[in-house]
């Protein structure tokens, strides 16, 4: 990879530069305040990614500048940093003005191929949808409750097995590995009708993806920058000479076409057969289990850290269950402490934390709140040319305190009991609880309500038989890695969330 970058980073480097001091007096957004770069060949990309936690700077650009800012990105770009309600809407409203870029792209089609949901744009996206929206309906989630609940018993029965051959055992595990286990498990089991966490070669080539994704070195920041920037038969020339990562790309990408033919051949074999096929119900993005698992982490690692909150969602499990049997969605939508956690850690820990998007035709930018520009002016509208690039600040949207209250940057389940969310915003920017973490607009996560039924039944499951805690050498932190991490902090820096598991 190595030579590629070189190669690219200089002569993006060199064509910059010449951009850059012929039309440094022609700035886009010269005028929008925002932090100083630490350097002109990242930017402030490594405060951004790199630092942890995430966040560090990132929430206090928010908090010193407001919900609009000017940032750099590597080599001198300029970027907008957008967390305002009303300028995301317009970002994200299906009105063509703003788009993922085409080398963006190009890495999407690497991975899921040109009819895949991620890929695919306008008219083409639309039909998708509405062809993939029956397999999230209420009545097809109702169908995957005991699937799901099998799937987290699985889990704690393998704990349990784990722990009792080791009467030694310090009963500490190490959740991120477990849970991502069971999450892909969830995913390709109840939606596409297949078990791939015993498909050993898939699973593997599943892990390389999601490995290199991961990476948090500088590196892998430029890197990205230079192939945004490189033209687009350049890119596409990268898949017949591939570097490391781009062949882990393609990888995967050839076996899941290759499953994905395999899906529908079974799904038109069953309804030759006048029957509805059990399995390849639809040929869903199994990368999204990535956020989901990181979710259940999360709110494990809070209740971990709270002994209350663990034991008053226990005993409202264990009251639900004597009141009536857990056997479709409206039972764990009746359990109020469970759904406020889930609800506190989708805002708090964002799936992933920010996205871009490129401006495809010049167009103005309107703002809820006013800022105050360099020059002294107050703006309510940024003026964005074509092909500028603006971060859709999700984590910064599910924190802005005159949304969240106060306490925005504080994490709180009780938040969702006194509905400050609903008081201090009209009209929902996400599909879930006012939350952008499932993005909103007309590509907002189709699988949003199985993502949120999937936490319901595991968290359940497992708060329910078992007790969590914080081992005393606990030092977790945060991290971006694709999908908000934990990190653990000290010598040899590593991801993963070792917790206490005590089996009731």
């Amino acid at each position: 990879m190595n030579s590629y970058l070189l190669l690219g980073a200089a002569s993006l480097v060199i064509a910059r530069a010449i951009k850059f001091y012929i039309s440094r007096s022609q700035r886009p957004f010269a005028d929008i305040p925002g932090p100083v770069p630490t350097s002109w060949l990242f930017g402030n990309m490594l405060e951004l990614i790199q630092h942890a936690p995430y966040g560090k700077h990132e929430f206090t650009w928010q908090r010193q500048y407001g919900p609009v800012y000017s940032i750099k990105g590597c080599i001198g770009e300029d970027r907008l940093m957008v967390s305002d309600p009303t300028a995301l809407r317009h970002i994200l409203a299906d009105t063509g003005d703003f788009r993922k870029s085409p080398q963006h792209q190009l890495v999407n089609k690497s991975i899921s191929g040109d009819a895949g949901i991620l890929y695919v744009q306008g008219s083409e996206h639309r039909r998708l949808r509405h062809i993939m929206l029956p397999s999230f309906s209420t009545d097809a989630l109702r169908l995957m409750v005991p699937n799901l609940q099998e799937i987290a018993e699985e889990l704690r029965v393998k704990w349990q097995q784990s722990l009792q051959s080791n009467l030694e055992a310090t009963g500490i595990i190490d959740m991120y590995p477990e849970i991502h286990e069971t999450a892909l498990k969830a995913v390709t089991q109840c939606i596409v009708g297949y078990d791939m966490p015993a498909d050993n070669a898939y699973t593997t080539s599943y892990r390389n993806i999601v490995a290199a994704g991961a990476k948090r070195s500088k590196i892998a920041i430029l890197t990205h920058s230079v192939l945004l920037a490189l033209p687009n038969w350049v890119f596409s020339a990268l898949a017949y000479f591939p570097p490391h990562d781009f062949a882990t790309m393609l990888d995967f990408r050839k076996m899941s076409d290759r499953r994905s033919r395999v899906f529908l051949k079974r799904k038109i074999e069953a309804r030759e057969l006048g029957v509805e096929a059990g399995e390849g119900k639809s040929l869903f993005d199994v990368m999204r289990e990535l956020s989901c698992a990181n979710t259940i982490i999360w709110a494990l690692y809070e209740l971990s850290r709270n002994p209350g909150w663990q034991e008053r969602l226990r005993n409202e499990i264990n009251a639900a269950h004597e009141y009536s049997k857990a056997e479709t969605p409206e039972f764990y939508d009746r359990i109020p402490f469970l759904n406020a956690l889930i609800k506190e850690v989708v805002r708090f820990y964002s799936g992933v934390p920010y996205t871009e998007r490129i401006a495809v035709r010049d167009t103005i930018l309107p703002i809820s709140t006013a800022i105050t520009s360099r020059s002294g002016k107050k703006v309510t509208e940024i003026p964005v040319k074509k092909g500028q690039y603006v971060e859709v600040a999700i984590s910064s949207y599910n924190r802005l305190s005159t949304i969240w209250g106060e306490d925005a940057e504080q994490f709180n389940p009780l938040r969702w009991f006194d509905e400050r969310a609903e008081r201090n915003f009209n009209g929902a920017l996400g599909p879930y609880a006012n939350l952008l973490t499932f993005f909103g607009g007309p590509r907002a996560c189709i699988g949003w309500r199985f993502a949120v039924l999937e936490m319901q039944i595991v968290l359940c499951d497992l708060i329910r038989h078992a007790c969590f805690g914080i081992p005393e050498s606990n030092n977790v932190v945060a991290a971006h890695a694709i999908s908000l991490v934990p990190l653990q902090m000290g010598d040899k820096e590593h991801i993963g969330l070792p917790l206490k598991v005590s089996l009731m």
